[in-house]
């Protein structure tokens, strides 16, 4: 990938500020199937839950609940029916809710955070476990559910709206990536974009060089005093190139170019679960 550096004085230069693909909510989700232990049609088994609501901690902290069976050896927790709503009993969604395991068998936690930037919201939920009523046979059914991706700008939301992307879960992708994937388009696509038209004329060996050289995806360093835009890194998009017949030394070029984000400025990528100084090569 090659890189050229412009400015006023080699080239008509227009810049536009474009909201039409901030994204502040990227969401994937996939269908999975696991395995569980159940009672046999026969036997007897039950399940139990409580049904609670509690006031959202104060925004940008988090408080945990605990929960203990009454009956030994629950085979399955879940949450169900999860809902916020805020003092205006408006619904609200800025919050994670998810439940963890501790060092009792019988006892779940609840972990509970505000991640946006209301106080009085509450949240209710219930939490139910299924547990074998008798000793009777037990036997493995598959169980369809569904894994959930997500990360979010609160900043963004606020500012300009939520603005959903779906994402497709790529086959064979873990949880940690597709959630890496997602926390990499917010961070692309949670603030507007700058686009360009940029025209050169071939007049010099350097510009027709540029002009000749460049190819879509290369990056382009404009700097405009005119409209005091500071030196601005932008992908090529497009290129046309129209060359006069009479006149073949000096071409003119049209681009369209769009304006790096911070992720690609950046440039973050992840390694795999290995470590510096072992085995294993990075390439």
């Amino acid at each position: 990938m090659a890189t050229y550096t412009v400015d006023n004085t080699m080239a008509s230069f227009s810049f536009e500020l474009s909201d039409r693909e901030i994204y502040n909510d990227v969401r994937s989700e996939i269908g999975i199937s696991i395995t569980e232990t159940v009672v046999d049609e026969d036997a007897d088994y039950k399940w139990r839950f409580w049904t609670r609501s509690f006031a959202l901690p104060q925004p940008g902290y988090t408080t945990f609940k605990y929960f203990t069976a009454s009956m030994q050896n629950p085979i399955r927790w879940k949450l169900t029916g999860v809902s916020a709503k805020d003092s205006s009993s408006n619904p609200y969604y800025d919050y994670e809710i998810e439940l963890q395991d501790t060092n009792n068998d019988l006892t779940k936690a609840v972990r509970i955070k505000n991640t946006g930037s209301l106080n009085g919201c509450r949240i209710r939920f219930a939490l139910e476990y299924k547990y074998l009523a008798t000793e009777e046979v037990t036997s493995e059914v598959t169980v369809n559910q569904t894994l959930t991706a997500r990360a979010y700008d609160a900043t963004s939301i606020l500012d300009y709206g939520r603005r959903v992307m779906s994402l497709v879960w790529p086959q064979g992708a873990d949880e940690s990536v597709v959630q890496g994937l997602c926390e990499s388009n917010r961070s692309r696509y949670k603030e507007p974009l700058g686009y360009a038209s940029l025209t050169l004329i071939g007049d010099s060996a350097a510009l027709r060089a540029i002009i000749y050289g460049a190819e879509i995806s290369d990056i382009m360093k404009v700097t405009d005093d005119d409209s005091y835009l500071p030196e601005t890194n932008f992908f090529i998009e497009s290129i046309n190139i129209d060359i006069d017949i009479n006149n073949l030394n000096t071409p003119m070029a049209s681009f369209g170019l769009v304006e790096q984000s911070v992720a690609e400025i950046a440039g973050v990528f992840r390694f795999g679960s290995g470590h510096f100084g072992g085995p294993e090569v990075f390439g």
